[in-house]
């Protein structure tokens, strides 16, 4: 199902970024409105072994997608079991967003300080 509705790519990063370069997350686009429809993670480091991390591998639907300034926006997740060959197994829990205000942010939020 994954494969043929939507594009997949796995991300991982080098040395110095996130908790630990072992970490992992496979993100699916729809293929018909090329908004994030789900994000695979798992989360190595802080003790937990990689062997260990990928044994029980997360999955985030994002669904009911609004538009906020233009920006698209999930307002319903669903956290998922996930295996490697795309099977979404059993329904951990949900969220929910509503009432959802966007501010001005400052212009150097986001900035890199000096120290980097």
């Amino acid at each position: 199902m994954w494969e043929s509705e939507y594009s997949a790519n796995k991300l991982i990063f080098g040395n110095g970024v996130g908790d630990t370069p072992e970490d992992w997350y496979v993100v699916y686009k729809d293929r018909n409105s090329d908004l994030l429809a789900a994000m695979v993670c798992i989360v190595a480091g802080g003790g937990i072994a990689l062997e260990d991390a990928e044994k029980d591998p997360h999955v985030i639907t994002y669904e009911a997608h609004i538009a906020l300034d233009g920006m698209p926006f999930a307002t319903i997740w669903n956290f998922w079991t996930w295996t490697k060959e795309g099977k979404m197994n059993t329904l951990l829990g949900s969220a929910s967003a509503s009432n959802i205000l966007l501010i001005k942010k400052a212009e150097d939020l986001f900035s890199p300080t000096a120290s980097l």
